[in-house]
């Protein structure tokens, strides 16, 4: 997403479950369609990403370094109405217009061990995307006989 990619297209990939709220997932035998909730959820980062006012940085945070998404009125945007849907499916409050993101697939305080599970491996999908300075990424050949 810090990249330009639309919020709703990274979620659709890389999220299955994110506080309870579950994703369309599964082949055609085990399918699962998403909660509409997930959806309007999508909507909502969608529309306060493209009024510049969603990101995620890298902080210092009790003598580590955390994750956070985080959210802001830009150009006198009012997101007020966007905020308070995340808010509500999220069951989360924006403490400074931050919400932590927790790397790990153990839960903390016993709670969603599936969003956990999916922010790990959004942040190895991140951590593929790093260039990492002036390294040179592995060249693919793909063969076209």
């Amino acid at each position: 997403m810090q990249s330009g990619y639309p919020a709703d297209f990274v979620f659709r990939i890389g999220v299955q479950t994110i506080n309870g709220v579950s994703n369309r997932f599964g082949g055609q035998l085990m399918q699962r369609t998403a909660d509409p909730d997930f959806y309007d959820l999508l909507r909502a980062l969608n529309t306060i990403q493209q009024s510049d006012g969603l990101g995620m940085r890298v902080k210092p945070k009790d003598g580590n370094t955390a994750v956070v998404m985080f959210y802001r009125t830009t150009n006198g945007t009012e997101l007020s109405q966007e905020l308070a849907i995340v808010q509500r499916i999220l069951r989360v409050s924006l403490v400074d217009g931050e919400l932590d993101v927790v790397f790990g697939s153990m839960p903390q305080n016993d709670r969603d061990l599936n969003s956990k599970r999916i922010f790990a491996f959004t942040m190895l999908l991140f951590s593929l995307t790093e260039t990492g300075g002036d390294q040179r990424a592995p060249i693919v050949t793909v063969p076209t006989n």
